[in-house]
Parts: C-alpha cells; sequence; structure tokens
C-alpha cells in the first residue's frame, strides 16, 4: 500500500493511479471524470496505436487500400495517403490489425499470421506500459499536470509473468509508481460484460498458453480439422466466458498486492472525479482496517 490511510491518498500532492481490469469495465469512460486541468490521462491503448503499433496499423490499411486498382495507382502516385484516426475512445484501427482468428475467407486471419500480430501486440503493450515513468516526468515538467492517471488495457495482465511476478519488469513498475485500482464486477456486471462481449465480437489479445489451450478445446468443441477453417466470431464467443474467468483472479492478486479491489458497483455511476476519489479512499481505508 503506497498510502498510510484514505485521507493520506487525497492529500497526496502528487498522485499516481492505474484503473485495471477486465475489458468493459468502464476504466476509459471512469478517466474522463477527473479534472482536466489537474489530471494528465495514460491510454495505454491510445499509446500502442499512436505509437508502439502505428508503423504496422499504417501498412495493414495500406496494404488493404491497395488491393483496390484506383487507389493503389494513387497511392503509388502520393496523390493520397492512409492515416488512422485512433483516439482513446476509438480503437477500430487497433483491432482492425489485431483481427480475429479463424477463416479468411470469412474475415478471419489464418492462426500464423494472428500469432504473429498477438507477439507484435504483447511487445507494443509491454513498451507503452514501461513508458509510464517518462511520461509521469513529462506530464509535471512540461505541461504542470500534479496527478497521474493510466487507463490500463484490459489484457494488462495477459503481457505479465504471474509464474515470477515479483521480477517481472511491469510488476515492479507497477509497484514503485503506482496505486493500482482493480475495478471488480459483481456476478450481474460480469454476464453483463460477457453478453456484450458475445454480442459484438471484437478482436482480443491472448497470452500464448491460454491461447493454445482454447483452441484445442473450440477444436475438440467442434469438430473441426483446424482452426483456419472456423468462424472468427464463433470462436470470439467461444473463448470469451473462458477469457473473463482466467482473468479475474490475476487483476484480483494485483489489487490485492498493488492497491484495492474497488468493487464497479461502487463507482459505475458516478460522474464526478473527487467522488470516485473518494470511493478508493475508503477502499483504502477497509484495506489497512482489516489488516
Amino acid at each position: 500500500m503506497r498510502y498510510a490511510s484514505g485521507q493520506a491518498f487525497l492529500d497526496a500532492p502528487n498522485k499516481t493511479i492505474a484503473f485495471v481490469g477486465m475489458s468493459g469495465t468502464g476504466k476509459t469512460t471512469l478517466g474522463q471524470h477527473f479534472d482536466r486541468g489537474r489530471w494528465f490521462n495514460y491510454s495505454v491503448d491510445y499509446r500502442i496505436g499512436t505509437w508502439h503499433l502505428s508503423e504496422a496499423i499504417h501498412d495493414d490499411l495500406t496494404a488493404l487500400a491497395a488491393q483496390e486498382p484506383t487507389l493503389r495507382d494513387l497511392l503509388r502516385s502520393d496523390s493520397i495517403y492512409i492515416r488512422n484516426n485512433i483516439t482513446p475512445h476509438n480503437l477500430a484501427a487497433l483491432s482492425r490489425y489485431i483481427g480475429k482468428l479463424g477463416n479468411p475467407a470469412q474475415g478471419g486471419r489464418a492462426l500464423a499470421d494472428f500469432r504473429e500480430r498477438q507477439a507484435r501486440h504483447a511487445a507494443a503493450e509491454r513498451a507503452a506500459l514501461m513508458d509510464i515513468p517518462r511520461f509521469i516526468e513529462r506530464a509535471q515538467r512540461l505541461y504542470g499536470y500534479p496527478h497521474f492517471l493510466v487507463d490500463a488495457g484490459g489484457s494488462l495482465c495477459e503481457v505479465m509473468d504471474f509464474a515470477a511476478l515479483d521480477r517481472c519488469p511491469i510488476y515492479q513498475l507497477l509497484a514503485e509508481q503506482l496505486l493500482v485500482v482493480n475495478l471488480v464486477p459483481d456476478s450481474a456486471m460480469m454476464e453483463t460484460l460477457i453478453a456484450r462481449q458475445l454480442a459484438y465480437p471484437k478482436p482480443m489479445y491472448y497470452r500464448p498458453a491460454f491461447l493454445d489451450a482454447a483452441i484445442e478445446a473450440f477444436l475438440a468443441e467442434t469438430q473441426l480439422a483446424e482452426i483456419d477453417l472456423a468462424d472468427c466470431d464463433a470462436f470470439v464467443r467461444f473463448v470469451i466466458p473462458r477469457l473473463a474467468e482466467s482473468r479475474a483472479p490475476r487483476y484480483q492478486i494485483l489489487g490485492e498486492r498493488l492497491g484495492v479491489n474497488l468493487p464497479l458497483a461502487e463507482v459505475a455511476g458516478l460522474s464526478d472525479g473527487d467522488a470516485i476519489l473518494g470511493r478508493i479512499a475508503q477502499a483504502i481505508n477497509a484495506k489497512i482496517a482489516a489488516g
């Protein structure tokens, strides 16, 4: 625990916190409620898309456009150019780059291509996380922001080594730099999050061991000979509940060790940054009281 009490947290002149948790828990939305004049909001996914994978996304979109002869000729003559428009609230270009595992004839990505893109995303996410200390310093020195908020991607726990957590560079960074606030959905909220993902399947990052096991289980259930024959949305629908189940305890560990596990129900309806900070302070006091 970085703070001796909830009040010490509220009184800290330079607060640095990270919202972590499952995709869809509202980390980005909560961050928008903090005073923009005092809080620098660092989106890990935005950093990935606009810096660490920017060139790869550009090349992917250019290759897609070049499949149309007229666009290809215009691109070759520098008459037009491709530019993504990634924002913290619109990561469609990044999602398009990652893609979904499954039959390429149905819009999916073949396994070899999918694995390569997953590996690139993992490297980019780790790099974006390791950029945090530099951005904390820059936010204060260049822009005068006293406080720093990290909006961590839903796959944060996928790019950490939980088998040797204390030696994991990302874990060490979080421990040294940030108060981790894990947003914990209750069972009803978790069902809603999963249902939302199932209704609108989107690309995800999976750690390799989990992905291998999920592919094996999916092929056994569907009796398909290989994953490249699968409907990509069918695979996402199959894997999302399993992914949610595997991620929850990992985030619970991060909250226990590096900050607090804050019930999502306590902050989901709040639209005031100070009120959210107050709930975090209460969670700090409750953790300290519990020993």
